[in-house]
């Protein structure tokens, strides 16, 4: 089966829609709803999308804005270890993680500020750059401007 799709339409706050094709017709099982994966109404953020078969989803992460800063669209959890697409335009606040986290620029630009041996230092990190932090690492991001993150950590860290 062919399809396309599209994904950047209007008319929702996380600046999502959804729109497919079909070469040979819409199956019946596919079916067009309004869904706020997971926890997107604790955050304000709407998506609308379309339920593929096999569960997978398609995120233009350029166009999912969060009505507060660091909202999020939770993406996935996997045994525990949680993907969420963050927006921000603010700064988060010092903390250390339960376990490992990485932390992906997707678009816009972070200062990563970080406490290695009670110094602090810090990194600018640009669209596609990631931050790895271990466990025990101390850290807070910092915008410059608008940015939206990938956060992929155990459930339920900070």
């Amino acid at each position: 089966m062919q399809y396309s799709d599209e994904f950047g339409g209007k008319g929702c706050s996380a600046g999502l829609a959804a729109r497919a094709t079909y070469n040979k017709g819409q199956p019946e099982h596919w079916s067009r709803k309004s869904a706020s994966f997971s926890q997107a109404a604790k955050t304000g953020a709407t998506v609308s999308s379309f339920q593929l078969p096999t569960a997978m989803k398609i995120i233009r992460s350029r166009s999912f804005t969060a009505t507060h800063p660091w909202g999020a669209l939770d993406i996935a959890n996997m045994g525990g270890i949680t993907t969420r697409l963050h927006w921000t335009d603010q700064p988060y606040k010092w903390h250390v993680n339960d376990g490992e986290e990485v932390f992906a620029v997707l678009d816009g630009r972070v200062e990563m500020r970080y406490r290695q041996d009670g110094v602090e230092q810090s990194a600018i990190l640009e669209t596609g750059d990631v931050f790895y932090a271990s466990i025990g690492t101390e850290h807070v991001a910092h915008p410059i401007g608008a940015a939206r993150v990938l956060v992929v950590e155990s459930q339920g860290s900070v």
